[in-house]
């Protein structure tokens, strides 16, 4: 699943070094090739809200497995096709199945480590500039921090998090001091709602 939510955030800017190419071999102008690119971003614009609320009602896993999977064939079909139309519409596709991940990812990773009861600091880098922690004690959220911030805020800041980062899990033996002790499934609950009012601009 790693290498899947890799390729795909991968793809978001794929055609950007390679715009020159482009020109050269469809025989276009600059703001024509540019269109592999921000059709990416407009689909990305379209689905994620759609995908927010799918997320409420659903599994995470399979919606980033078949979200995964559709924008990495989406992506094989730019790199056969030689319309640049379709090259376009194979871009936007593949923009409309990024929030699969972006919505999910964090939701699902949280879940994953409460069923599987684990003891672990999950650390995600959003950007250049903000980082948090959360660590899990058999399974239960009991410590989340970003930068000055602290304590379950720090959910539901991370769950709404939507551009594409990074994140590493690794065992702990030592806990910092406790500063969440709200139930991992209302968690869940809460950010998912926070997140819906994030995505609709409230």
């Amino acid at each position: 699943m790693f290498l899947l939510v890799a390729a795909t955030f991968s793809t978001i800017y794929l055609t950007q070094p390679v715009l020159p190419v482009l020109r050269e071999e469809f025989g276009i102008d600059a703001a024509k090739a540019s269109l592999t690119v921000s059709a990416v971003i407009f689909g990305i614009a379209l689905a994620t809200l759609p995908f927010g609320r799918l997320a409420d009602r659903l599994p995470a896993r399979p919606i980033i497995l078949v979200g995964g999977t559709l924008a990495s064939l989406c992506g094989f079909l730019c790199a056969a096709t030689t319309s640049f139309p379709l090259l376009v519409a194979g871009r936007f596709l593949q923009g409309v199945f990024v929030p699969s991940l972006t919505t999910c990812l964090v939701v699902y990773l949280v879940q994953a480590l409460g069923t599987g009861g684990k003891s672990v600091r999950m650390r995600i880098e959003h950007g250049s500039a903000m980082q948090a922690d959360l660590c899990f004690r058999n399974g239960r959220i009991v410590f989340a921090e970003c930068g000055e911030e602290k304590g379950v805020d720090v959910v539901y800041r991370v769950i709404c998090w939507q551009d594409a980062g990074t994140f590493r899990i690794e065992p702990i033996r030592s806990f910092p001091p406790e500063n969440v002790s709200a139930p991992t499934d209302y968690i869940l609950l809460e950010g998912s709602r926070r997140l819906d009012e994030h995505q609709a601009g409230g």
